[in-house]
């Protein structure tokens, strides 16, 4: 046997007698057409040739995924190898498909799928340097399923089935609470506070904003911007009352607002409102003084109340052993025991 048009490439096998059934040999690895004949030994007998028509259908070799994150996230992009399982991917995110065949390809297809009849066609064009790898970027916007398909340059499909899937995760609002001072506490004219705020956010924060009020009423608010949209950030904001000019009786409020940093309409959380009540600092010392004392009755009732709970218990051991006795000699008068 020898290719079609290289005769000179010719191979030549011995043939195994296999009785009734002939002679037999097995031609491995074919990858191109051949012209095949059979002879006897002395060769005066020859066969007719036969041809034999190689079909070569594009098989996948390798396949890589890209994955490009929204700007605003500043998420480096990633490639990895591709296993044509489910991509998670956040909305707004591109995906770039690159697979490679076994054989020069001519073009490639993958059809996105997002539920019946929903579907996109996307052309997979053929790399200049690469001759037998494809790729293609999209932006897919749903959930839904990637099927694709190999043509070679002789447009034989490939057989195999290539599928995958994506799913699509979203942006959520960010999280923001005042961890001090706590909501209805007292303050008195010359106390300097340090508010303590934290907020978070999944993709990053752009900014705060604080707002602060007195009696009901709030001024501008106070903004904090972040250039680097860290994911989480704890700010300490100082108040100085006395600077305030805040007097006896006023109830300052505040709270906090934060912004992440989501295009065009940023998200926003809000802190719970935190009430501060100005008394002076004779009034906070009599309430310190009162709270002392009552903590103080209260820890001596608290002393009371476990010894009479410890008499208690030994009233009831001494019962138990007191009904032992009494029926330890009730058992022995039945006897007749002295």
């Amino acid at each position: 046997f020898h290719p079609t048009s290289e005769p000179e490439k010719k191979t030549t096998l011995p043939m195994f007698n296999k009785g009734s059934i002939g002679f037999t040999q097995r031609i491995e690895n074919i990858k191109f057409d051949l012209l095949v004949y059979a002879h006897t030994a002395d060769e005066r007998s020859v066969s007719k040739n036969r041809k034999i028509k190689v079909h070569l259908t594009p098989r996948f070799k390798a396949a890589t995924i890209e994955i490009i994150s929204p700007e605003y996230t500043k998420i480096k992009k990633t490639i990895l190898p591709y296993q044509f399982k489910n991509t998670k991917i956040l909305n707004g995110s591109k995906i770039r498909y690159t697979l490679q065949s076994n054989r020069p390809l001519k073009t490639s297809e993958m059809i996105y799928q997002k539920g019946l009849p929903s579907q996109k066609s996307f052309d997979m064009p053929v790399l200049d340097k690469e001759k037998d790898s494809v790729s293609v970027l999209f932006q897919p916007d749903e959930n839904g399923s990637v099927d694709f398909q190999l043509f070679d340059e002789s447009g034989i499909p490939s057989k195999e089935p290539l599928k995958g899937s994506i799913t699509m995760t979203y942006d959520i609002k960010p999280n923001i609470s005042i961890d001090y001072p706590e909501n209805n506490s007292f303050v008195t004219q010359d106390f300097k506070l340090e508010a303590i705020i934290r907020a978070s956010d999944d993709y990053g924060i752009k900014y705060l904003r604080l707002h602060r009020g007195l009696n009901g009423v709030y001024s501008q608010p106070k903004i904090i911007s972040y250039e680097d949209s860290p994911r989480s950030v704890e700010e300490h904001i100082p108040f100085n009352f006395m600077e305030l000019g805040v007097s006896e009786g006023d109830v300052i409020s505040f709270y906090a607002e934060v912004y992440d940093t989501f295009p065009v309409e940023p998200q926003m959380a809000s802190s719970d409102v935190i009430h501060l009540i100005v008394v002076s600092v004779e009034a906070y010392n009599n309430f310190l003084r009162e709270r002392a004392s009552i903590e103080d009755i209260e820890g001596k009732y608290k002393n009371l109340l476990d010894r009479l709970q410890e008499a208690i218990d030994e009233q009831k051991e001494l019962n138990k052993q007191i009904e032992k006795l009494q029926k330890e000699m009730v058992a022995k008068a039945a006897k007749g025991d002295n």
